[in-house]
C-alpha cells in the first residue's frame, strides 16, 4: 500500500477557513496528501469527523497550510513550522490587512509560498512581501458557488441579503470588558443606521416584493442576544452556511466585504453603502454599484 505525504490545514476566521478549504479539497497537486483539518469555531463545520486532526506541539507533516485571521491562532503555527523548518503555504483570501497577516511578536512570518486568487491581490502581496513568494491560484471556493447556484431554486419573493460587516474589530487582547461594550453600542448604531439607509434608497422605492436578511459578520453575533435590536427578526440563521446564503440570494448589498466580490462574479446584482452613506472611496479592485 502506497504512503501518501501529509498535510495539516489550519483556519480560525470563516472566510479565510472557506478559502482553505476549497483549495486543500480540489488543488490537484495536492490530491494525493492525506488531509488533516484544523479549523476553529464556525469554521468546524465544514469538514467532517474523519478529516479533523489532533493537534500536537511535533507538526508532523509533510505540509502546513494556513488561511490567515485577525488573531494569533496560525502565525503561532507558523511560527512553530518555521522553527521546525516546515514547508508552509498561506493563503489570502481578500484584499485587506496584508503587512498584519504575517506580522508576529514583532517581526515578519516567513513562508514558503503566499497564495492568492487575483492579479490584484497578487500584486499587493508582492509589494509588501517582496522577500516571499507569491502565487495565483484558482479561486476554488468560487467555482463552487457557480456550480451550487446552478441548483438552487427560485423563488417569487426577491432576497435581498445584506452582508454585515464592523466598521472597526474588536480583540480581547487589545480591550477588557468596558471597552468591549462601548464596541457593541457603536457597531449595534452603526448597523441600525446601514440599515435605515437601505431601506430609504432609491433602490427600493419601487416597492418589489423582497425579503430582507441580514448575513451576520461573526464580530457582530452578539446582535442575536439583543432583545432590544428591532432587526431581530431578519437575522439569518445561523444554520444557514456561508454558500447557501450567497447562493440563494437575488440582491446582494454589503460595505467592502469580500462577500461582495463573489456576488458579482456570480451575477448577482451586487450593491456597496460605502460611498453613498460613509462618503469614503470603495477599496475593491471592481466595478460596482452603489446603493
Amino acid at each position: 500500500m502506497q504512503n501518501f505525504k501529509s498535510l495539516a490545514a489550519f483556519a480560525s476566521d470563516l472566510g479565510g477557513a472557506y478559502q482553505l478549504f476549497h483549495f486543500v479539497k480540489k488543488n490537484p497537486i495536492l490530491k494525493k496528501f492525506k488531509k488533516f483539518f484544523f479549523f476553529k469555531g464556525d469554521s468546524e463545520s465544514l469538514i467532517k469527523k474523519n478529516e479533523k486532526g489532533k493537534i500536537s506541539s511535533d507538526l508532523n507533516y509533510d505540509l502546513i497550510i494556513c488561511s490567515t485571521s485577525g488573531n494569533d491562532y496560525e502565525k503561532k503555527i507558523i511560527d512553530i513550522a518555521n522553527k521546525k523548518k516546515k514547508e508552509i503555504w498561506v493563503i489570502f483570501d481578500n484584499w485587506t490587512n496584508y503587512k498584519e497577516r504575517l506580522s508576529y511578536k514583532g517581526k515578519t512570518l516567513l513562508t514558503s509560498k503566499i497564495i492568492v486568487t487575483d492579479n490584484y491581490a497578487c500584486e499587493l502581496a508582492k509589494k509588501i512581501y517582496k522577500n516571499q513568494f507569491v502565487e495565483i491560484s484558482p479561486n476554488y471556493f468560487l467555482e463552487y458557488l457557480k456550480r451550487i447556484k446552478l441548483k438552487k431554486k427560485k423563488f417569487k419573493k426577491k432576497k435581498v441579503t445584506f452582508f454585515t460587516s464592523p466598521e472597526s474589530y474588536f480583540y480581547k487582547k487589545k480591550g477588557n470588558l468596558k471597552s468591549r461594550e462601548n464596541w457593541e453600542k457603536k457597531e449595534k448604531k452603526n448597523l441600525l443606521r446601514e440599515i435605515s439607509y437601505i431601506k430609504k434608497s432609491e433602490y427600493f422605492k419601487d416597492n418589489f416584493d423582497y425579503s430582507f436578511l441580514l448575513r451576520l459578520h461573526p464580530q457582530l453575533n452578539f446582535l442575536r442576544n439583543d432583545k432590544n435590536f428591532i432587526y431581530k427578526d431578519f437575522i439569518e440563521s445561523e444554520k444557514k452556511n456561508l454558500e447557501t446564503s450567497i447562493s440563494t440570494t437575488d440582491i446582494s448589498i454589503g460595505k467592502d466585504s469580500y462577500a461582495l466580490f463573489l456576488t458579482e462574479c456570480l451575477k448577482i446584482p451586487t450593491f456597496s453603502i460605502v460611498k453613498g452613506l460613509y462618503k469614503r472611496k470603495l477599496n475593491l479592485p471592481y466595478s460596482i454599484n452603489d446603493l
